[in-house]
Protein backbone atom coordinates (compact mmCIF):
# COMPACT_ATOMS: atom_id res chain seq x y z
CA UNK A 1 0.00 0.00 0.00
CA UNK A 2 1.37 3.61 -0.80
CA UNK A 3 0.99 4.88 2.47
CA UNK A 4 2.45 2.37 4.59
CA UNK A 5 5.66 -0.27 4.05
CA UNK A 6 5.47 -3.19 5.69
CA UNK A 7 8.38 -5.23 5.86
CA UNK A 8 9.21 -8.20 7.49
CA UNK A 9 12.84 -9.18 8.58
CA UNK A 10 12.47 -12.55 10.65
CA UNK A 11 12.17 -12.11 13.87
CA UNK A 12 11.34 -8.56 13.57
CA UNK A 13 8.24 -6.77 11.37
CA UNK A 14 8.37 -3.04 10.43
CA UNK A 15 5.04 -0.77 10.13
CA UNK A 16 6.21 2.39 8.52
CA UNK A 17 3.51 5.29 7.81
CA UNK A 18 4.65 6.70 4.58
CA UNK A 19 2.50 9.77 4.27
CA UNK A 20 4.98 12.65 5.08
CA UNK A 21 3.67 15.13 3.03
CA UNK A 22 0.88 15.04 6.16
CA UNK A 23 3.20 14.58 8.65
CA UNK A 24 1.75 10.80 8.33
CA UNK A 25 -1.55 11.56 9.47
CA UNK A 26 -3.99 8.53 9.03
CA UNK A 27 -6.60 8.60 6.51
CA UNK A 28 -9.14 5.09 6.91
CA UNK A 29 -7.11 3.02 4.19
CA UNK A 30 -4.26 3.98 5.80
CA UNK A 31 -5.67 3.06 9.48
CA UNK A 32 -7.53 -0.09 8.43
CA UNK A 33 -4.09 -1.58 6.36
CA UNK A 34 -2.14 -0.75 9.26
CA UNK A 35 -4.53 -3.38 11.61
CA UNK A 36 -4.42 -5.99 8.99
CA UNK A 37 -0.56 -6.15 8.94
CA UNK A 38 -0.58 -5.95 13.02
CA UNK A 39 -2.45 -9.17 12.64
CA UNK A 40 -0.36 -10.54 9.99
CA UNK A 41 2.67 -9.98 12.48
CA UNK A 42 0.27 -11.13 15.58
CA UNK A 43 -0.39 -14.56 13.76
CA UNK A 44 3.37 -15.26 11.79
CA UNK A 45 5.10 -17.51 14.04
CA UNK A 46 8.40 -16.64 12.30
CA UNK A 47 7.50 -13.05 14.13
CA UNK A 48 8.59 -11.78 17.84
CA UNK A 49 8.85 -7.98 17.41
CA UNK A 50 6.73 -5.65 15.40
CA UNK A 51 8.45 -1.69 15.31
CA UNK A 52 5.94 1.03 13.95
CA UNK A 53 7.50 4.71 12.96
CA UNK A 54 6.81 7.11 10.32
CA UNK A 55 8.70 8.36 7.31
CA UNK A 56 10.86 10.85 7.71
CA UNK A 57 12.44 13.14 10.70
CA UNK A 58 9.29 15.56 10.65
CA UNK A 59 6.58 13.25 12.32
CA UNK A 60 6.13 9.85 13.56
CA UNK A 61 2.11 10.15 13.28
CA UNK A 62 -0.24 12.78 13.96
CA UNK A 63 -3.28 11.51 14.41
CA UNK A 64 -6.12 11.53 12.22
CA UNK A 65 -6.15 13.11 8.69
CA UNK A 66 -7.88 16.25 9.84
CA UNK A 67 -8.72 17.67 5.63
CA UNK A 68 -9.62 13.83 5.07
CA UNK A 69 -12.11 14.39 8.01
CA UNK A 70 -13.09 17.65 6.98
CA UNK A 71 -13.88 16.43 3.16
CA UNK A 72 -15.93 13.65 5.06
CA UNK A 73 -17.84 16.44 7.32
CA UNK A 74 -18.66 18.64 4.17
CA UNK A 75 -20.75 14.95 2.74
CA UNK A 76 -22.71 14.74 5.71
CA UNK A 77 -20.40 11.53 6.35
CA UNK A 78 -18.82 11.52 10.54
CA UNK A 79 -15.91 13.24 12.24
CA UNK A 80 -13.92 9.88 12.43
CA UNK A 81 -14.71 6.30 11.24
CA UNK A 82 -14.87 3.38 13.73
CA UNK A 83 -10.67 2.85 14.47
CA UNK A 84 -9.67 -0.33 15.17
CA UNK A 85 -7.78 -1.65 18.29
CA UNK A 86 -4.17 -0.67 18.51
CA UNK A 87 -1.29 -2.99 18.82
CA UNK A 88 -3.11 -6.21 20.22
CA UNK A 89 -0.70 -8.55 20.48
CA UNK A 90 1.07 -10.75 23.13
CA UNK A 91 4.05 -10.10 21.74
CA UNK A 92 6.57 -7.15 21.18
CA UNK A 93 5.74 -3.71 20.08
CA UNK A 94 8.14 -1.24 20.25
CA UNK A 95 7.54 2.69 18.50
CA UNK A 96 10.62 4.39 16.84
CA UNK A 97 9.03 8.25 17.65
CA UNK A 98 10.43 10.37 15.22
CA UNK A 99 9.21 13.82 15.14
CA UNK A 100 5.47 15.05 15.96
CA UNK A 101 3.65 12.35 17.58
CA UNK A 102 0.48 13.89 19.00
CA UNK A 103 -3.39 13.10 18.88
CA UNK A 104 -3.75 9.43 17.25
CA UNK A 105 -0.26 9.42 16.99
CA UNK A 106 0.43 9.49 20.83
CA UNK A 107 -1.94 7.21 20.90
CA UNK A 108 -0.34 4.69 18.77
CA UNK A 109 3.04 4.96 20.49
CA UNK A 110 1.33 4.62 24.07
CA UNK A 111 -0.36 1.41 22.67
CA UNK A 112 3.50 0.12 22.01
CA UNK A 113 5.54 -1.51 24.61
CA UNK A 114 8.51 0.61 24.46
CA UNK A 115 8.67 3.71 23.06
CA UNK A 116 12.47 5.05 22.07
CA UNK A 117 12.27 8.61 20.48
CA UNK A 118 14.47 11.19 17.88
CA UNK A 119 15.94 14.53 19.63
CA UNK A 120 13.31 16.39 17.82
CA UNK A 121 10.42 14.21 19.06
CA UNK A 122 7.66 16.23 20.31
CA UNK A 123 4.70 14.57 22.34
CA UNK A 124 1.39 15.79 22.64
CA UNK A 125 -2.70 15.65 23.10
CA UNK A 126 -3.81 17.65 20.96
CA UNK A 127 -7.81 16.36 20.77
CA UNK A 128 -8.68 18.79 22.83
CA UNK A 129 -7.86 21.49 20.51
CA UNK A 130 -10.51 20.74 18.25
CA UNK A 131 -13.42 19.48 20.57
CA UNK A 132 -12.33 15.43 20.69
CA UNK A 133 -12.24 13.58 23.44
CA UNK A 134 -9.13 11.43 24.46
CA UNK A 135 -9.17 8.17 26.25
CA UNK A 136 -6.71 9.23 29.48
CA UNK A 137 -6.13 6.09 31.05
CA UNK A 138 -3.15 4.86 28.54
CA UNK A 139 -1.34 8.41 29.67
CA UNK A 140 -2.41 8.30 33.23
CA UNK A 141 -1.20 4.37 33.19
CA UNK A 142 2.44 5.42 31.88
CA UNK A 143 3.64 9.10 33.32
CA UNK A 144 0.76 9.55 36.05
CA UNK A 145 -1.94 11.54 37.16
CA UNK A 146 -0.49 14.55 37.11
CA UNK A 147 2.02 15.16 34.19
CA UNK A 148 -0.71 13.47 31.92
CA UNK A 149 -3.76 15.77 33.11
CA UNK A 150 -2.07 18.29 32.11
CA UNK A 151 -1.26 17.25 28.68
CA UNK A 152 -5.05 15.81 27.98
CA UNK A 153 -6.54 18.92 29.20
CA UNK A 154 -3.74 21.40 27.71
CA UNK A 155 -2.91 20.45 24.49
CA UNK A 156 0.76 21.29 25.03
CA UNK A 157 3.59 19.76 23.24
CA UNK A 158 6.10 18.60 25.50
CA UNK A 159 9.89 18.08 24.14
CA UNK A 160 11.94 14.36 24.06
CA UNK A 161 13.77 15.28 27.20
CA UNK A 162 10.69 16.20 28.80
CA UNK A 163 9.36 12.86 27.36
CA UNK A 164 12.08 10.82 29.13
CA UNK A 165 11.90 12.52 32.26
CA UNK A 166 8.30 11.90 33.13
CA UNK A 167 8.65 7.93 31.45
CA UNK A 168 6.51 8.89 28.17
CA UNK A 169 9.92 7.06 26.63
CA UNK A 170 12.69 5.02 27.99
CA UNK A 171 15.50 6.52 25.57
CA UNK A 172 16.18 9.27 23.59
CA UNK A 173 19.27 8.92 20.80
CA UNK A 174 19.96 11.67 17.52
CA UNK A 175 17.73 11.42 14.78
CA UNK A 176 20.36 9.72 12.85
CA UNK A 177 20.94 7.07 15.56
CA UNK A 178 16.86 6.08 16.01
CA UNK A 179 16.37 3.60 13.73
CA UNK A 180 19.76 1.57 13.79
CA UNK A 181 19.40 1.96 18.19
CA UNK A 182 15.49 0.21 17.29
CA UNK A 183 17.13 -2.57 15.23
CA UNK A 184 19.83 -3.32 17.49
CA UNK A 185 17.03 -3.46 20.57
CA UNK A 186 15.09 -5.61 18.28
CA UNK A 187 17.07 -8.09 17.28
CA UNK A 188 18.55 -8.81 20.64
CA UNK A 189 14.86 -9.42 21.46
CA UNK A 190 14.03 -11.23 18.93
CA UNK A 191 16.59 -13.78 20.35
CA UNK A 192 14.57 -14.67 23.05
CA UNK A 193 12.19 -17.18 23.09
CA UNK A 194 8.50 -16.17 22.00
CA UNK A 195 7.30 -17.99 25.25
CA UNK A 196 9.02 -16.09 27.62
CA UNK A 197 8.72 -12.90 26.28
CA UNK A 198 4.91 -13.56 26.00
CA UNK A 199 4.54 -14.82 29.01
CA UNK A 200 6.51 -11.79 30.49
CA UNK A 201 4.56 -9.47 28.96
CA UNK A 202 1.21 -10.77 29.74
CA UNK A 203 2.39 -11.18 34.08
CA UNK A 204 3.68 -7.43 33.46
CA UNK A 205 0.44 -5.83 31.61
CA UNK A 206 -2.13 -8.00 34.14
CA UNK A 207 0.11 -7.18 37.60
CA UNK A 208 -1.20 -3.55 37.02
CA UNK A 209 -4.66 -3.89 38.30
CA UNK A 210 -3.83 -6.96 41.03
CA UNK A 211 -2.26 -6.10 44.39
CA UNK A 212 1.51 -7.51 44.68
CA UNK A 213 0.78 -10.83 46.18
CA UNK A 214 -1.57 -11.53 42.79
CA UNK A 215 0.61 -9.99 40.82
CA UNK A 216 3.36 -12.05 42.11
CA UNK A 217 0.98 -15.46 41.74
CA UNK A 218 0.00 -14.85 38.37
CA UNK A 219 3.18 -14.82 37.36
CA UNK A 220 4.59 -17.89 39.07
CA UNK A 221 1.62 -19.74 37.29
CA UNK A 222 2.48 -18.15 33.78
CA UNK A 223 6.10 -19.11 34.42
CA UNK A 224 5.74 -22.74 35.78
CA UNK A 225 5.84 -23.78 32.53
CA UNK A 226 8.63 -22.58 31.27
CA UNK A 227 10.86 -23.28 34.26
CA UNK A 228 11.80 -26.56 33.82
CA UNK A 229 11.54 -26.62 29.95
CA UNK A 230 13.72 -27.45 26.99
CA UNK A 231 13.72 -23.31 26.72
CA UNK A 232 14.85 -23.29 30.22
CA UNK A 233 17.51 -25.77 30.20
CA UNK A 234 19.05 -24.52 27.15
CA UNK A 235 19.54 -20.80 28.30
CA UNK A 236 20.85 -22.06 31.45
CA UNK A 237 23.33 -24.73 29.83
CA UNK A 238 24.41 -21.85 27.77
CA UNK A 239 25.26 -19.13 30.48
CA UNK A 240 27.44 -22.41 32.18
CA UNK A 241 29.57 -23.56 28.74
CA UNK A 242 29.85 -19.46 27.89
CA UNK A 243 27.91 -19.67 24.65
CA UNK A 244 25.23 -18.30 22.98
CA UNK A 245 21.60 -19.77 23.82
CA UNK A 246 20.18 -22.04 20.71
CA UNK A 247 16.22 -21.62 21.18
CA UNK A 248 15.95 -24.04 18.11
CA UNK A 249 12.38 -23.86 16.64
CA UNK A 250 10.62 -22.62 19.90
CA UNK A 251 7.20 -21.29 18.46
CA UNK A 252 9.95 -18.74 19.34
Amino acid sequence: MDTVNYEKKSPTAWITITRPQVMNACDPPTTDYIYECEQDFDKDPELKVLVLTGAGERAFCTGMDLKAAATRIASGGPVSNVVPPYMKTDKVTIAAVNGYAVAGGLERALACDIRIASENARFGCFEIRRGLPNPPDPLIRLVGFGPALHMLLSGDLIDAQEALRIGLVTKVVSAKKLIPTVEELAARMGEYPTEVLVATKKAAFAGRDMTTEQSHLFARALSAPLRDSDISREGVTAFAERRKANYGNSSS
